[in-house]
């Protein structure tokens, strides 16, 4: 299984598309992001999370190679929780960069590796228009990978390894 290199910090980049009729491309650069609450085109994160936080219908989350944990307290939660949702002609899409090995590890503090969509009643959000490529999730309390009410979900070349219970729920 990889590992994070030392002083290897892993990023996350977030590809917008700013008009669907020009060509879109890899945001490469690093931004002062701070807790501004909106993505800017050219964003690049350390945390898978903090790019599923700002995610819109079109864009696509490129994860470098990298051991990705969680900061999340709430037991219940996944280690990476994506509750916005495409369209049918704009999905999100969170995939691996290139060919990069990509880890998602619950670290046995999670019940989901992934989460998509939302269960909780007050805020309730069924996971629609997402694709999820080439990802590998490990460490669950219990599923790898938990889809809430699914529209238009697929889930591609991804492994779910050493998780509690079934791999995908």
């Amino acid at each position: 299984m990889p590992t994070k290199q030392p002083n290897h910090t892993p990023r996350v980049k977030l590809k917008r598309i700013e008009n669907p009729t020009t060509t879109s491309r890899i945001h490469p650069a690093m931004r002062n992001f701070g807790n501004a609450g909106t993505a800017a085109t050219g964003d690049e994160f350390a945390t898978i999370q903090r790019a599923a936080n700002l995610v819109q219908p079109g864009d696509t989350i490129y994860v470098k190679a990298g051991t990705y944990t969680t900061s999340h307290i709430a037991s219940y939660s996944g280690a990476v929780e994506l509750s916005a949702a495409g369209t049918s002609t704009s999905p999100i899409t969170l995939r691996n960069y290139q060919k990069d090995t990509v880890v998602v590890d619950a670290q046995g503090k999670q019940f989901y590796g992934l989460r998509l969509g939302n269960p909780i009643l007050s805020t309730e959000a069924p996971a629609r228009n997402v694709v999820v490529t080439g990802l590998r999730f490990t460490g669950a309390k219990r599923n790898g990978i938990y889809i809430h009410k699914p529209d238009n979900v697929a889930i591609r070349d991804c492994w779910a390894y050493d998780n509690n219970r079934d791999v995908l729920y």
